[in-house]
């Protein structure tokens, strides 16, 4: 897998690009880059990415991309007790939970831009 924060840029550098040859405004649009920690499939809870990658990945993309972070879940990967698939999710599941919630809290408490 490429490294996730050389492929932000690159198509951060594109759209700017891109934006500047049309002489368009530079709103509406962002470039962010998404995360698949689980499989890719409704019924699918198997690791698509260890959770020792997960727990820093997040942090390099919002280091590039502040604004959001897209993290892809198809089906119920992300639940128990779901039509598409019933049954737990992945054994170190709170592992993945646990680095969300410490990214989110890190980019919380960072002084907001003006």
């Amino acid at each position: 897998m490429p490294a996730i924060a050389d492929v932000t840029r690159q198509v951060l550098a594109e759209y700017l690009q891109f934006i500047k040859k049309g002489h368009l405004p530079a709103t509406g649009p962002s470039v962010t880059s998404g995360l698949c920690p689980f499989g890719l499939s409704y019924r699918d809870k198997s690791a698509h990415m260890r959770s020792a990658q997960f727990e820093q990945e997040p942090q390099t993309v919002f280091s590039i991309a502040p604004d959001y972070v897209w993290i892809y879940g198809f089906g119920s990967t992300w639940q128990t007790d779901e039509p598409y698939g019933r049954g737990p999710a992945v054994k170190d599941f709170s592992a993945y939970t646990a680095a969300i919630r410490e990214v989110e809290a890190r980019c919380s408490s960072r002084p907001k831009e003006r």
